[in-house]
């Protein structure tokens, strides 16, 4: 084993003692975590709430576009059916 092979061993059984070593609490985070959550999708309602109006504006384009369509393709005589 090189020497290069023996520091990197001695760095990955370092860390794997301090991963031992240091308690991980999962009921800690695990409320964060759910408000968090809760934080984001109230979030996530305020922007689709607030968004509402436009897009009914563009529904609203989008039914006029299609109105002008169909008059305009009876006025040229180019509609099919």
């Amino acid at each position: 084993m090189s020497e290069e092979d023996e520091k990197i061993s001695k760095a990955i059984n370092a860390v794997t003692s301090l991963v031992r070593a240091v308690p991980v609490y999962d009921d800690a985070v695990q409320p964060v975590a759910r408000q968090t959550g809760k934080a984001l999708e109230t979030v996530g309602r305020a922007v689709n709430t607030a968004l509402m109006p436009v897009k009914g504006l563009v529904w609203s384009a989008e039914q006029i576009e299609k109105w002008i369509d169909d008059r305009v393709a009876k006025k040229t005589c180019k509609r099919t059916d």
